[in-house]
């Protein structure tokens, strides 16, 4: 019960970091029905402008951890939680690195104990990425993360996924899963 109740508590800094209101910006899309805010199975969700989307296995739902989100869904019985921040690249002076930098410091202000491993850099559906797994205590809870950064022909895409760090090793592949099926969706594909 203390566990989800800091993982709660992570969301709501979060928020405060990054800005909240009450308002998903997800939705939920098992074949061509919409279901924001429920849990229908494995699926599809799709950012609120239909721009970015991630595949899921049983047992997320769309979550409420970000006003700036662009995508946020949690697996609340799993303790395992996503979402991604997108960002123009004409609007930021710097590259990929740079961004990942810069994100992490964010989040990396918010814990205590912090250790980071990495970089590791991946291809995420055709495009560079890198990927810091970072360890750190946030209100007695400690949590593992994995930040990853996309960079696309034209965005910036900070995706981050967490849990605690006595489900991560059970947790991390899935993660790793979702992670790897992020994409922009092409308008008319």
């Amino acid at each position: 019960m203390h566990q989800s109740l800091s993982l709660t508590a992570l969301a709501l800094i979060l928020s405060m970091l990054f800005g909240c209101d009450n308002a998903s910006n997800t939705s939920y899309t098992p074949g061509n029905s919409a279901l924001q805010g429920q849990d229908a199975g494995a699926g599809t969700f799709l950012s609120a402008d239909g721009s970015l989307k991630a595949q899921c296995p049983q047992g997320w739902a769309v979550a409420d951890l970000n006003d700036d989100a662009d995508l946020e869904v949690a697996n609340v019985n799993d303790d395992t939680y996503l979402l991604v921040m997108s960002e123009f690249r004409a609007d930021y002076a710097g590259d990929l690195a740079q961004h990942s930098s810069d994100t992490r410091s964010t989040l990396v202000s918010s814990l205590t104990n912090v250790t980071q491993e990495g970089p590791t850099e991946l291809t995420i559906n055709g495009s560079p990425a890198i990927q810091y797994k970072i360890i750190g205590t946030f209100d007695r809870t400690n949590i593992i993360y994995l930040h990853t950064t996309i960079q696309t022909e034209e965005k910036f895409h900070q995706v981050l996924t967490w849990t605690v760090a006595s489900r991560f090793k059970k947790s991390e592949p899935t993660l790793q899963q979702i992670i790897g099926t992020i994409e922009e969706v092409v308008p008319g594909a």
